[in-house]
């Protein structure tokens, strides 16, 4: 197997490709977009009503604004790769009701795995969202049709892109309508018995939480116990998310000084303070390394038949991938000759004694024949 040794690391930013011996580089304009998609249980959906349908102390109660709180462990994420930039939310779910708007903001942090698990979603527990993790800005949402299913959250991360970084992670979303809805959507597991937290200004309400729980007003206990019912939230169930997202990918051809592409190159790619990736060019000579951290450059390195390729490159933005072209230089059989003799030809023999105009892949005796008559006998290995 050819073998071909690639070191990344961290250097300074600098635009424009560079051009190195045997090695080009570039970044794409744009990426190729992924989803993640978490299955649904089959036949199962939750409800949510905004409306309790019933008058407390003279009020009807109505959720003109609730907020949506999930906690989602590694396990939960399984399948979206670290450092994916994530872009877009989307739940999928049936409109109950008429016609209907709703605004959307949503808010996103990665979370270390054992503080997650500490985390109390309790009513003194839970924390107002943080200005910093905003991800989307609120935004009207058009429902789909009554009675039909589509998605009830497609939303695009306007603010920035959510940076997953292969822990846990914590979202929210906080949604606000004048008017009456009632829709459901698709749930899927969750590893922990408590990962969602559905509220609004009055009183949260989730999963295993008790109605004698002495925060909430005496007056809303009849609505809290209805609006429960109505969401028939169940433990270990989170919303059934797609995220879609982009990697940040070194995608690569290997071809030999003819152009012809060469298979079996190993490559090996290191961050600084990172996991090393690996690939091996196909048949056609490509690789490709995705989920690489586009906040460190890579400094590219490696030695192929002790011939030194070396090329510095970055992402550019969050928006790009690289793309590298390396071309391995020709094996030259001259070796300590005086420059004013003119090569007229060049024969390589395998050890079986084979002769061809091009090396053979292991050891090669290379004579070279120059227009003064003389000959020079030497020994290569490809």
């Amino acid at each position: 197997m050819k073998k071909i040794f690639i070191f990344a690391m961290m250097a300074s930013a600098f635009a424009g490709a560079v051009n190195a011996q045997g090695i080009e580089w570039t970044t794409t304009a744009e990426q190729t977009v992924k989803s993640f998609v978490k299955a649904p249980k089959a036949d199962e959906r939750q409800i949510i009503s905004n409306q309790a349908g019933m008058l407390v102390e003279g009020v009807n109660l109505k959720l003109n604004s609730f907020q949506v709180e999930c906690l989602t462990t590694t396990q939960d994420l399984d399948g979206l790769p670290k450092f994916a930039e994530v872009n877009k939310l989307m739940l999928n779910g049936t409109n109950l009701e008429a016609n209907r708007t709703m605004g959307i903001e949503a808010y996103a942090e990665n979370t270390n795995e054992t503080i997650l698990r500490n985390i109390d979603l309790s009513l003194s527990e839970m924390p107002l969202p943080v200005e910093d993790f905003r991800v989307a800005n609120m935004t009207e949402m058009t429902m789909p049709e009554q009675g039909q299913d589509g998605y009830i959250v497609e939303l695009p991360f306007d603010v920035k892109p959510f940076y997953y970084l292969g822990e846990g992670a914590y979202i929210t979303l906080n949604m606000s309508t004048p008017e009456d809805v009632m829709f459901n959507f698709e749930v899927t597991e969750a590893e922990l018995e408590v990962p969602a937290v559905y509220r609004n200004s009055f009183f949260p309400f989730y999963t295993g939480m008790s109605t004698e729980n002495d925060k909430v007003p005496a007056a809303y206990q009849t609505a809290f116990e209805a609006i429960v019912e109505a969401l028939d939230l169940q433990p270990n169930t989170l919303p059934a998310y797609q995220l879609d997202y982009y990697t940040h990918d070194v995608i690569g051809t290997v071809v030999d000084a003819k152009g012809e592409p060469v298979a079996g190159a190993q490559i090996v790619i290191s961050q600084n303070g990172g996991e090393d990736f690996t690939a091996t060019s196909d048949d056609n000579g490509e690789f490709v390394i995705e989920g690489l951290d586009y906040t460190k450059n890579c400094t590219i390195n490696f030695v192929y038949e002790d011939e030194q390729y070396e090329a510095v490159m970055n992402f550019g933005s969050q928006s790009n991938d690289i793309l590298v072209n390396v071309t391995l230089s020709p094996i030259t059989a001259v070796e300590n000759v005086n420059a004013s003799k003119s090569v007229v030809a060049v024969n390589y023999l395998d050890m079986s004694g084979r002769m061809s105009n091009v090396p053979f892949n292991g050891v090669n005796v290379v004579v070279t024949r120059y227009a003064d008559g003389t000959t020079n006998v030497s020994k290569v290995v490809r």
